[in-house]
């Protein structure tokens, strides 16, 4: 059996595994949110398109009807609410979380790049934000979560950039092949987390 299929059969298997102590009125918007808010950070660093999206959920055997429902940043207008996978049920997150970890896993150079410029600047004292590489993630992701997040919680310049390179770190692991285990995991701990524990 190839690689491909047994990773289909585990990805399936894993999509139709029933939940324990979840509540779906509790529960799945602080799941949509945190997995709008590592959208928002992959979307700061990579170049994402909607062909990408719909590319992927292709290749990944999916119903393309997902890629309407994942919204990019980019084309988020301001003026207007932004209902990221409102309505949509456990099943239909749950593949939304594998979506977006296969187009994360598409750049996992670039995340590694990212991140090891990132811990070489700190350990050398220097500011992240006068890379080229660096500086557009960072001013895009500030510029996404100050004018495009919803009632989002009000960040100093410190806490942004923890939250940013925090984000950037956690797509490293979400870009592996069981990455979307991960980023399901944590987003079902994000109801229980304050800010200060997604930063440490």
């Amino acid at each position: 059996m190839s690689l491909a299929v047994t990773n289909s059969v585990i990805m399936d298997r894993w999509i139709n595994e029933p939940l324990s102590n979840f509540s779906v009125s509790k529960n799945l918007n602080n799941v949509h949110f945190y997995l709008d808010l590592v959208l928002l950070a992959s979307e700061s660093l990579i170049p994402i398109t909607t062909d990408m999206i719909f590319q992927s959920s292709l290749d990944l055997g999916m119903n393309t009807y997902l890629t309407k429902e994942i919204k990019l940043w980019s084309g988020q207008d301001v003026k207007k609410s932004r209902d990221f996978l409102e309505g949509c049920t456990v099943k239909q997150t749950k593949l939304s979380t594998i979506l977006i970890c296969c187009v994360v896993g598409q750049h996992e150079e670039l995340i590694r790049r990212a991140i090891t410029l990132l811990e070489q600047m700190t350990q050398q004292n220097k500011d992240p934000k006068q890379s080229t590489l660096l500086g557009k993630y960072f001013s895009n992701f500030s510029y996404y979560y100050k004018y495009k997040v919803k009632e989002n919680k009000k960040l100093s310049i410190d806490e942004e950039f923890q939250l940013a390179s925090k984000l950037l770190l956690d797509l490293l692991f979400y870009s592996s092949d069981s990455g979307y285990i991960r980023l399901w995991s944590t987003s079902l701990n994000y109801s229980l987390l304050n800010f200060h524990d997604i930063t440490e």
